[in-house]
C-alpha cells in the first residue's frame, strides 16, 4: 500500500474515532444529565414532604390558617413534582413507586382536608369536642401512615435515581477512557509502523546508493511492496542498468579509440616510407581519422547518458514532496535540496545552498547548541532521530520529525550527512486535543463527586432537622444512625474529588477520618473509649470503598452503643491490611463485655448487623467473629489486582 494512501487511511480512521468519541460523550452526558434531573426531582419530593409535615404540625398545634394555606400550597407543589417525575422516570419499578407516591399523596390530601373540616365543624360543647378529638386522632393516625409510605417510596425513587446517576457516570467514564485508549493505541501503532516502514526503506535505499556510488553497478536494490519506495528502488535499478550499459559502451569506445590512434601512427609511418602510394595512404588516413572522430562522438554520447541518469536520480528525489530531503557537508552546510524541502521550509535551492542548516532551528535551539549536538550524535552513532520545532523562511514554526544519517567513504572518513524531515504538527495537535479532552472528563467527574457529596450533606441536614423535631428518643436514635450512614457515603465522594486519582480512594485515610467523626458525633458516649488505628496504606475503588465504609460505620457504632455498658473506659482497635495477591482484611475489635452467650449474630434482628451481612455479600467477603477478650469482627475479601507507582492495590 502506498505511503500517501496509508496516511489518508490513518487520517480517516482518526476522524471516524473522533466522531465516535463525540457521540459517546454526548450520549453519556445526556444520561448523566437525565439522572441528575431525576435525582433533583426525587430530592425535592422528599424535602417538600418533610416541610409539609412541619406545616401540618404547626397547624395542629396553633390552628394556624396560614399554616393550613401553606400546607395546601405545598401539596399542590408536590403534585407538580410528581407530574415531572412521571415524565422523567422510565423504569418499571420507578413508575410503580411513583404510582404509590401519587396514591398516598392524594390520600394525604383527602385525610388532611377531613381533619380541617372536622376542626371547623366541632362545637363548643364538651361531648362534641371529645368526639372531634377522637376523629382527629384516627385521621392523624391514617395521615401519618400515608406520609410514612409516601416518604418510603420517595426514598426508593431517590435511591433509584442515585444508582442511575452512578451507572451513567461510570458508563461515561469507562466508555470515554476505553475509546480514547483505543484511539491513542491505534495512533501510536500506526505511527510506529509507518515510521519503521519508512525508516527501513530509506535505510535500504541509502545503503544501496552507497554501494552503487562505490562503483558496484551490478548491485540490485530489492524492496518489496507497492509503495513509493518500491518505485524509487526500481528507478535506481533501472538507472544502474543503464549506467552499466553506458560504462560498457564507453570502455569499448576507448578500446576503439586506442586502436584508431595505433592505426594513425601506422598510417604516418607508411606515408613517410611510401611517397609513391601517397594518395592511397592519404585516403586511408582520412578514413582512420573519421573512425577516431566517430569513436570520440560515441564516448561523448555515453558521458551524456551518465549525466542523464544523474538528472533522473535528482528528479526522483525531488518527487518525494511529502519529505524534505537534503544533504549536508561535514560542517553542516547544505549542498543539495529537493522540492519537498522547498515546499516544507520555503527556501529555493539557490537561496539555501552553501548555508548552515542551523537556519532551520529556533533561536533558543541555536543558542543551546542543538544543531551541532545533532551532528555530533549522528557522526558518532551513524544515525539519529528526533522531534522538535523548526522554522520556515517566513518565520512560522512547525513540529518536525527528522532523521539524519552520517555518510562516510570506504576508509570511514566523514563526508557529510543526509537528512529527511517531515511535518508532524497536525499529529501533535491531535495528541494535545486528546490530553485536553481527558483533563475535561476528569474535571467533570470531580464535579460529579462534589455534587453527590453536597446532596448527601443536604440529606444528612434534613434528617438531622427531623431528628431534632422528634421527642421520641428511639426515633432520634434511628435518625442519628441514618445520619452516620449518609456521612460515611458522603465522605467517600469528598475524598474522591480531593484525590489525585478520581477512581480510587486512600482507604486508610478515609477510615481514620470516618471513625474520628463518629467519635466526635457520639460525644460523651465515646469520650472514655480510646480509638487505636493499625492501618496499612491501601487504595480501593469507589465500588469497594463505599460498602467497606458503611461496614466500619455499623461496627463502630455498635461497639460504642453496647460494648462498654457498665464500664468506665475501653478501647476500639481498627486494622487494615492488604497483600500483593489483592487480599484485603478489615477488622474492628473492642475489649468490652463481648456478645451475649448463645447469640448467633447472623440471625440478629439488629439493622446494623443485617447491613454488615448484606454489604459483605456485595463484596463476596467472609466475616469472622472472635469473642475472646471482647469482640472482633474481621471482614476479608479479594478484588482485582492493580498497580500504580509501585503500590499494591487490592
Amino acid at each position: 500500500m502506498q505511503i500517501k494512501k496509508r496516511l489518508r487511511i490513518n487520517a480517516a480512521v482518526s476522524v471516524v474515532m473522533a466522531v465516535v468519541i463525540c457521540l459517546v460523550l454526548f450520549f453519556s452526558l445526556h444520561r448523566v444529565t437525565m439522572a441528575n434531573d431525576s435525582a433533583k426531582i426525587a430530592g425535592e419530593l422528599i424535602i417538600n414532604v418533610l416541610e409539609r409535615v412541619t406545616l401540618r404540625n404547626d397547624y395542629l398545634r396553633n390552628n394556624s390558617a396560614r399554616a393550613k394555606e401553606q400546607w395546601f400550597a405545598r401539596q399542590e407543589q408536590i403534585r407538580g413534582l410528581l407530574k415531572s417525575a412521571s415524565e422523567d422516570f422510565r423504569d418499571a419499578e420507578d413508575r410503580k413507586n411513583i404510582g404509590e407516591i401519587i396514591y398516598n399523596h392524594e390520600s394525604v390530601g383527602k385525610i388532611f382536608s377531613s381533619i380541617v373540616a372536622n376542626r371547623e365543624k366541632s362545637g363548643l360543647d364538651l361531648e362534641s369536642a371529645v368526639l372531634a378529638r377522637e376523629v382527629e386522632e384516627r385521621l392523624l393516625s391514617q395521615l401519618n401512615m400515608r406520609v410514612y409510605n409516601e416518604v418510603i417510596h420517595c426514598r426508593k425513587l431517590l435511591e433509584s435515581s442515585r444508582k442511575a446517576r452512578v451507572s451513567a457516570t461510570r458508563l461515561a467514564g469507562q466508555s470515554t477512557v476505553g475509546i480514547l485508549s483505543a484511539v491513542i493505541v491505534l495512533a501510536v501503532v500506526n505511527s510506529l509502523t509507518l515510521s519503521r516502514a519508512i525508516a527501513n526503506r530509506v535505510q535500504r535505499l541509502r545503503d544501496g546508493a552507497a554501494v552503487i556510488g562505490g562503483g558496484d553497478l551490478d548491485h540490485h536494490i530489492d524492496i518489496k511492496g507497492d509503495d513509493e519506495f518500491v518505485e524509487l528502488s526500481e528507478a535506481f535499478n533501472a538507472m544502474t542498468g543503464k549506467l552499466r550499459g553506458s560504462y560498457h559502451n564507453l570502455e569499448m569506445e576507448i578500446e576503439e579509440r586506442k586502436r584508431a590512434e595505433e592505426k594513425l601512427r601506422e598510417a604516418a609511418t607508411e606515408l613517410q616510407a611510401a611517397n609513391t602510394e601517397l594518395d592511397d595512404s592519404r585516403r586511408a588516413a582520412i578514413n582512420l581519422m573519421e573512425d577516431a572522430l566517430d569513436a570520440r562522438r560515441q564516448a561523448e554520447q555515453a558521458a551524456g547518458g551518465l549525466r542523464e541518469s544523474e538528472e533522473r536520480l535528482r528528479l526522483l528525489i525531488d518527487g518525494a514532496r511529502e519529505y524534505a530531503i537534503f544533504m549536508l557537508d561535514a560542517d553542516g552546510r547544505v549542498n543539495s535540496w529537493n522540492e519537498g524541502a522547498k515546499r516544507l521550509k520555503g527556501w529555493d535551492a539557490q537561496e539555501i545552498l552553501g548555508r548552515h542548516f542551523s537556519l532551520f532551528y529556533t533561536k533558543e535551539a541555536v543558542a543551546a547548541g542543538h544543531p551541532e549536538h545533532e551532528l555530533e550524535i549522528a557522526a558518532a552513532e551513524w544515525r539519529h532521530e528526533e522531534e522538535g520545532w523548526r522554522v520556515r523562511k517566513d518565520g512560522s514554526q512547525f513540529m518536525a520529525e527528522a532523521m539524519i544519517n552520517a555518510i562516510r567513504d570506504e576508509s570511514g572518513k566523514l563526508l557529510g550527512f543526509s537528512k529527511i524531515t517531515r511535518d508532524i504538527t497536525a499529529r501533535k495537535q491531535a495528541e494535545e486535543q486528546i490530553r485536553a479532552s481527558l483533563a475535561e472528563k476528569e474535571v467533570l467527574l470531580r464535579e460529579i463527586h462534589h455534587r453527590v457529596k453536597n446532596n448527601l450533606q443536604v440529606i444528612s441536614s434534613l434528617v438531622s432537622l427531623q431528628a431534632d423535631g422528634s421527642t421520641d428518643e428511639a426515633v432520634r436514635e434511628v435518625f442519628r444512625d441514618m445520619i452516620y450512614r449518609v456521612r460515611s457515603m458522603a465522605l467517600v465522594h469528598e475524598k474522591l474529588y480531593q484525590s489525585a486519582d478520581i477512581a480510587r480512594i486512600d482507604f486508610a485515610e478515609y477510615a481514620r477520618s470516618l471513625l474520628n467523626y463518629l467519635w466526635r458525633a457520639h460525644g460523651s458516649a465515646a469520650a472514655t473509649v480510646r480509638l487505636t488505628f493499625n492501618l496499612q496504606p491501601l487504595s480501593l475503588s469507589v465500588d469497594t470503598a463505599l460498602p467497606c465504609g458503611l461496614i466500619l460505620n455499623e461496627l463502630a457504632s455498635n461497639a460504642l452503643k453496647h460494648a462498654f455498658r457498665g464500664r468506665d473506659e475501653g478501647e476500639v482497635t481498627v486494622s487494615l491490611q492488604g497483600n500483593t495477591d489483592g487480599l484485603v482484611s478489615i477488622s474492628l475489635s473492642d475489649n468490652g463485655v463481648g456478645l451475649p452467650e448463645g447469640l448467633d449474630w447472623r440471625q440478629a434482628r439488629s439493622l446494623g448487623l443485617r447491613l454488615v451481612q448484606m454489604l459483605a455479600g456485595q463484596l463476596n467477603a467472609t466475616v469472622e467473629v472472635n469473642r475472646l477478650d471482647g469482640t472482633e469482627f474481621r471482614i476479608t475479601f479479594k478484588q482485582p489486582q492493580m498497580a500504580k507507582d509501585g503500590e499494591t492495590i487490592a
